[in-house]
């Protein structure tokens, strides 16, 4: 039995009665179904249970990744790749989505963004990505400084240092990088000294720092996401026990079900505490 593969589970009557596997059926009165959710295949998980959950009955809320980097529509993230943000801000810009977003580092990749930031948001565009073509998300570069305090350093600077390059006066709050960025976005050279820099062009750039816009048009998939967001609907099993309230016998642990937690180790506890948690009612008499 140490090479079989478990294909399906065996009920009777609305009990679990074991397992089928490769090597023929193999019975007991208890099953804990934790063969975790679809992503980093190269762990071994493949997404079997949730085929084994709903042969019995159970809804599957369909996986997606989370915990993964976001590929955007626009080119410009390449030109930063590698560059990180301390203690950004990045929220999904679309109505009935808390603009709270998530705050901490980002990263600019070759093909779009990171960071832990970004990969607890990762989950919620993944969900949005399933119904729609793309989803704009917006960055806020220094949370806590908003728009009067950008439009006043702004002034200061043209009228304190005026001489001095806006990218340079930019730089001191941000990767220099992103400050050519946002002076390129905003359609000003970055070396263009700051008393010379329009009202209209240091609007633009308040704008940009503190709503940084960019289009997401797919995550990095499955086979790069940490954790798989989607699984056994939350409803059908009993929170207390993590029983099945569809089959007798039958529980559940693990990223199998519809729970997923935000970086920080997180959803390796839940993983051990669910497990412990069926283990412990699965063996009672």
């Amino acid at each position: 039995m140490a090479e079989a593969r478990v294909t399906g589970l065996i009920t009777d009557g609305g009990a679990v009665k074991g397992v089928e596997t490769t090597a023929g059926p193999v019975l007991a009165p208890h099953v804990v179904l934790t063969t975790g959710g679809k992503s980093y295949a190269e762990l071994g998980s493949t997404g079997d249970g949730y085929g084994m959950a709903a042969a019995v009955g159970h809804t599957i809320i369909p996986p997606v990744p989370a915990l993964v980097g976001l590929v955007a529509r626009e080119k410009w993230p390449a030109d930063l790749a590698g560059v990180s943000i301390s203690a950004g801000r990045v929220w999904i810009d679309l109505p009935r989505q808390p603009k709270a977003g998530k705050t901490g580092d980002i990263l600019f990749t070759h093909t779009g963004i990171s960071g832990p930031a970004v990969l607890d948001i990762s989950g919620d565009v993944a969900v949005l990505l399933a119904k729609r073509a793309d989803v704009p998300i917006r960055i806020d570069l220094r949370p806590g400084v908003g728009l009067v305090q950008w439009n006043q350093r702004l002034n200061d600077w043209g009228h304190g240092k005026g001489w001095r390059a806006i990218g340079s006066h930019l730089s001191a709050h941000m990767p220099s990088s992103v400050a050519g960025l946002l002076c390129r976005l905003a359609g000003i050279d970055p070396d263009l000294p700051a008393a010379e820099v329009s009202r209209e062009a240091r609007n633009s750039l308040t704008d940009l720092a503190t709503s940084l816009p960019l289009t997401i048009k797919a995550t990095e998939g499955l086979d790069r996401a940490m954790v798989t967001c989607g699984g056994v609907a939350l409803k059908e099993v009993d929170p207390r026990t993590l029983a099945s309230k569809i089959i007798r016998g039958l529980f559940f642990a693990g990223e199998i079900l519809d729970l997923d937690g935000p970086c920080g180790g997180y959803n390796l506890q839940w993983a051990f505490s669910s497990g412990h948690l069926a283990g412990l009612w699965a063996v009672r008499p």
